[in-house]
């Protein structure tokens, strides 16, 4: 039981986090992954300071705040320094994307299509330019042990 509650947990976490995503691209019209990064941002933060005897009621306000503050620095990134004029000043695109999940289960492989799809059509470029890949750790680490799932991406732009 206590597995479906924290699977259930973990699955509005990330749809909360998904909803942010949605609202900051498509209805503002404003690529800002800060959600993206600030949850596992917080995360970590959370637990190296439970991990150091910090109550953990205490540790809710301390990532909140630190949230606070890397949203504000994207914000100033975005919008004193230009970051996203100076790109599509300069005239640069997506050439492609390049991503790799690990997991031990679920497996990645049926929805690999479908990710794609969606991939492409948030960042307005054409499937083809997707390319997402699933592997396993072969049982090491916190991935190999099904705690969590690793992921890395690498996307290249052009002029």
């Amino acid at each position: 039981m206590a597995l479906l509650i924290s699977v259930l947990e973990q699955g509005l976490i990330y749809a909360i986090m998904a909803f942010g995503i949605y609202i900051t691209y498509k209805i503002l019209d404003f690529p800002d992954l800060t959600v993206d990064g600030s949850f596992p941002m917080g995360a970590a933060i959370a637990a190296a300071l439970i991990s150091r005897d910090v109550n953990p009621l205490l540790t809710l306000p301390i990532c909140f705040l630190l949230g606070a503050v890397v949203g504000t620095l994207t914000g100033l990134i975005h919008v004193k320094l230009k970051v996203r004029d100076l790109l599509s000043e300069n005239f640069f695109s997506i050439a492609n994307v390049d991503m790799t999940i690990m997991a031990q289960r679920p497996r990645i492989g049926p929805h690999i299509e479908a990710m794609r799809e969606n991939i492409a059509e948030v960042l307005g470029i054409g499937k083809s330019r997707i390319n997402i890949k699933a592997t396993t750790t072969e049982r090491l680490g916190f991935v190999g042990r099904e705690e969590g799932i690793a992921a890395e991406a690498i996307c290249s732009i052009y002029r």
